[in-house]
């Protein structure tokens, strides 16, 4: 295995789930008032088979393409991180009234330990908030 792209992927896992704050907290993206925090079977409908571009500005940057299953079991996409890009997979679960997923980078055999997130939606845009810290760790523009 790449270990490069194994320690990336944990990088990747902690840093969102633990939602830290970007070192310039000025630009840090808020949740707009209009969002709507959206429930169990409003997150099927929001992302259920539908392609979405990503980005993660509030903690480790990184941006890429989601596609999801329309039963909302399974993701894949693409990322980039800095200069390192590749493909990714993962197993959805939706808990209560949060998402979770459990990634891997392709080529890897394990999948990490599952993430869960609140979803809040605007418009076309959603917003993956971590349900402790109430910190925004995804913009997703749903396509």
């Amino acid at each position: 295995m790449n270990s490069k792209l194994t320690k990336l992927t944990q990088l990747f896992l902690v840093v969102s789930a633990l939602g830290f704050t970007a070192s310039n907290a000025m630009s840090e993206v808020k949740l707009p008032k209009t969002a709507k925090l959206l429930n169990k079977a409003e997150i099927i409908v929001a992302y259920g088979g539908k392609t979405t571009n990503f980005e993660h500005p509030n903690t480790d940057k990184v941006i890429g393409t989601a596609i999801f299953s329309a039963d909302m079991t399974k993701g894949n996409g693409t990322f980039i991180a800095g200069s390192t890009k590749g493909e990714w997979e993962s197993k959805i679960t939706l808990k209560k009234d949060q998402y979770c997923w459990s990634l891997r980078v392709k080529g890897n055999k394990k999948f990490e330990k599952p993430v869960c997130n609140l979803v809040y939606l605007d418009g076309k845009v959603a917003y993956e908030v971590h349900p402790k810290t109430k910190q925004i760790v995804s913009v997703n523009t749903i396509q």
